[in-house]
């Protein structure tokens, strides 16, 4: 697995993705599920529905747009009420079931809406060009030991290695055991979209250093107007 740093752009919609997913499919027509685990944990996989946490610590359900419709989950504290300590490991994904034809796009980005509370869980992201190889992008890594995300964050962002991909698939992995859970929804793969704000130029004034390099003494020319420095900053 490759690891790459999640980098979030523009939460603009995608109004022509590439692929759309609000999860109102039923479990196995767009999305499949599996584990990676051992019994007894075996039979702990994500879910798609309505259904809301229900373990003895269970967090709202994802109040996303769709989230009527369905969305996708996994309890890992609902599966836990089935355990005694020491809890086996929890690991499961929920995959895309065919791949998508990225061919002719660059610069492909992701985007969702999720609500996740942390635990003792690593989230993530990952895709594939042939289901066997998997590039990995964790996320979350900001969210501290029982903090959670908004309900629901929509997330955006560049995925690199995708531009120009003939077939990819996609999947949301959870590793831990007996976090709170995870949810999903509006699951879109688009270009890029152009920035709302583009900075294309830049004016400041310039100085010199008077005195060595540890002396800090700086006088200024005033070469254009409108600027300003922060003091710390020269």
């Amino acid at each position: 697995e490759v690891a790459s740093k999640v980098a979030k752009l523009n939460q603009k919609d995608y109004d022509n993705p590439l692929f759309a997913s609000d999860f109102s499919e039923a479990l196995g027509d767009v999305w499949i599920v599996d584990n990676e685990n051992a019994s007894p944990a075996e039979d702990d996989n994500w879910v798609i529905g309505t259904d809301v946490p229900n373990g003895p610590f269970a967090i709202a359900g994802i109040n996303s747009l769709t989230a009527e419709n369905g969305f996708a989950m996994f309890d890992s504290d609902g599966y836990c009420v089935n355990y005694s300590f020491p809890y086996p490991s929890q690991n499961a994904w929920i995959q895309t079931a065919e791949a998508v034809d990225l061919s002719a796009s660059q610069d492909v980005s992701v985007q969702f809406a999720t609500y996740y509370r942390n635990f003792q869980g690593q989230c993530f992201f990952e895709f594939s060009e042939d289901g066997n190889v998997w590039n990995s992008t964790e996320l979350f890594t900001d969210v501290a030991v029982n903090s959670a995300t908004d309900n629901a964050e929509l997330f955006t962002f560049f995925v690199d290695g995708l531009s120009g991909v003939d077939q990819a698939f996609f999947r949301f992995r959870y590793v831990g055991a007996c976090d709170y859970a995870w949810m999903i929804d509006d699951f879109k793969i688009a270009a890029t979209p152009e920035f709302d704000i583009r900075m294309t130029d830049a004016w400041y004034d310039e100085y010199i250093l008077l005195g060595g390099e540890d002396d800090d003494i700086v006088d200024y020319y005033d070469n254009l107007e409108y600027s300003q420095y922060i003091q710390d900053n020269v």
